[in-house]
């Protein structure tokens, strides 16, 4: 389910020295009562890097298209709640709402294509688990329009009357919807809408016989993310990133046999430098990471059973909690608890949308860190 993509070794380092600006619980110091305090610095011996599998994105926060160096998205929509075929029609429109893009920031418009989705789909149907649409994408091109890139831009795509009466008379099974996706001569571009879980969700607009307008808000919805693994450059596998979208880790490893195991573990941080060469970090997507310890990577043991939050602190992400990894981690892994084979680094959020976080490895001069914070008497 997950497979192993590069590994880097290099020894340990350690160190003593107290932190200035860590102030510690008064009565922890009280007398030398826990012993004296001591700030140790622990240096990753190795740093690996995971796929993970394809998310589940059915209706997810935001809808891509993207083509990017090797990163792909397309989305797909139905409308399911149409008017009786009884009803005359005229003049559909598929209307949707650019939410943000990145890339080319010189770009104003992009083209689209927009064509008839060609398999059953529904809220079911994991569409981004399911390979075929990889593969074997909708080929009945329907139209090609033109989208604004501006935030909050209202597009509209002209949709045949044909099409919207064979969608009103079939049964709903049959009704595959939209497959939309960027045409084959945009690049460098990821291009984000609002989704059916928004304020502004994508309608279908038609005019009836009184020419008063009305609208259909969308049934279900799903964004497929690709990576074209042969050539692309996004996700090169000899770096160390955490990917959305299509999902990366990073996993970082310590030894831990030399740290005291007489000690009051006060609290815990771990530090990872980011690399600030990365143009596919998404700036409008949210940067919350989780820290997951793992007794086993094969068999996906997590302990304790707890997700640590991290966020940026200048240049590099850290720990938001310390004195909980310092007392549910170290002070247990030191007891005795459990053992640890890897820190797992990920997206929060692995689903909704394309970004990369590019980090230095300990094959940098900027080498992970854990900074271990304890009593101890010797």
């Amino acid at each position: 389910m997950k497979k192993l993509i590069i590994l880097f070794f290099l020894g340990i380092i350690s160190c003593t020295n107290l932190d200035p600006n860590f102030n510690t619980n008064p009565d922890f110091s009280k007398k030398g009562r826990y012993g004296e305090f001591k700030v140790d610095t622990l240096y990753a011996v190795e740093d690996s890097l995971i796929e993970s599998s394809p998310l589940n994105t059915n209706n997810s926060l935001k809808l891509s298209v993207a083509n990017m160096d090797g990163l792909k998205a397309a989305f797909v929509i139905r409308f399911i709640h149409l008017p009786a075929d009884s009803v005359s029609v005229s003049n559909v429109d598929f209307t949707f709402t650019t939410a943000h893009f990145f890339g080319d920031t010189s770009k104003t418009s992009a083209k689209i294509l927009v064509y008839k989705a060609n398999k059953l789909w529904d809220l079911s149907s994991i569409v981004n688990q399911d390979d075929d649409w990889r593969t074997n994408p909708p080929d009945e091109l329907i139209t090609e329009s033109t989208i604004s890139l501006q935030d909050s831009a209202i597009n509209h795509v002209n949709i045949p009357i044909s099409l919207f009466d064979e969608w009103r008379t079939q049964a709903d099974s049959l009704n595959y919807g939209l497959y939309i996706k960027l045409a084959d001569t945009e690049s460098n571009l990821v291009c984000e809408f609002n989704s059916i879980n928004t304020a502004d969700h994508p309608k279908l607009r038609y005019t009836v016989a009184t020419d008063s307008v009305d609208t259909v808000a969308a049934t279900n919805d799903a964004t497929i993310f690709d990576y074209d693994k042969t050539n692309g450059t996004a996700l090169d596998s000899t770096q160390l990133f955490i990917s959305s979208g299509m999902p990366y880790r990073t996993l970082l490893k310590f030894n831990f046999s030399a740290i005291p195991k007489d000690a009051i573990y006060y609290a815990t941080d771990l530090r990872i430098m980011e690399d600030e060469n990365n143009p596919y970090k998404n700036p409008n997507k949210p940067q919350l990471v989780a820290l997951r310890a793992l007794s086993s990577l094969e068999n996906e043991e997590f302990n304790p059973g707890t997700t640590f939050g991290m966020s940026q602190s200048g240049s590099y992400y850290k720990i938001n909690t310390p004195d909980l990894l310092g007392t549910r981690f170290t002070q247990e892994l030191v007891n005795g608890t459990f053992t640890n084979e890897w820190f797992m680094i990920q997206y929060l959020d692995e689903g909704s949308d394309i970004s990369k976080l590019l980090f230095k490895g300990v094959n940098s001069s900027q080498k992970p860190m854990l900074i271990l914070k304890y009593f101890t008497n010797k």
